[in-house]
């Protein structure tokens, strides 16, 4: 059963690895990576440099974000 509004692609993709089985991506990247997924080369975002409309696709934004993370170095956590 469909819900309203959402594509069969999309109900498909809701019930990915990356949301849990919930149907919700709960952290940033996990969202990140669900509608790159989902969407791929669909426009992610769209910005005006020097009167020039530039767009990033969903895919685009996923490794850049990937890039930068990698250029971090890894977190520690405290056992206290």
């Amino acid at each position: 059963m469909s819900r309203p509004g959402i594509t069969n692609r999309e109900e498909r993709a809701l019930k990915h690895p990356d949301t849990g089985g919930r149907g919700v991506a709960d952290t940033f990247p996990a969202l990140l990576l669900h509608h790159a997924r989902l969407r791929g080369e669909w426009t992610a975002i769209r910005e005006k440099d020097l009167g020039i409309w530039q767009s990033w696709s969903w895919s685009q934004v996923a490794e850049e974000v990937g890039r930068s993370r990698a250029a971090w170095p890894p977190r520690v956590s405290s056992a206290g």
